[in-house]
């Protein structure tokens, strides 16, 4: 499977068996995925639900870093605002 296949798999398991199963399912892609947007935003959105603040924080921040258009990053950068209300 593609990085993008295997991104978007870890993201529905994250429905099926909760955020910490998704994050299992995509740290062994870490040194494939170092500029890939769509897994930050994932680890990112994960980290958050799993009350890991801190690293969500710096994944949306590299997700919002790696996004080509401004809605994506706009978007990105208001959940991680969510992150400190």
């Amino acid at each position: 499977p593609t990085l993008g296949a295997q991104v978007a798999r870890a993201a529905a398991l994250a429905e099926v068996r909760g955020p910490a199963a998704a994050v299992d399912a995509l740290l062994p892609l870490a040194t494939k995925a170092v500029d890939y947007q769509p897994w930050w935003a994932v680890m990112a959105s994960m980290h958050a639900r799993t009350g890991d603040k801190p690293f969500a924080e710096r994944a949306y921040d590299r997700a919002a870093a790696l996004s080509t258009d401004q809605p994506t990053r706009g978007y990105l950068l208001s959940e991680r605002r969510l992150l400190s209300t």
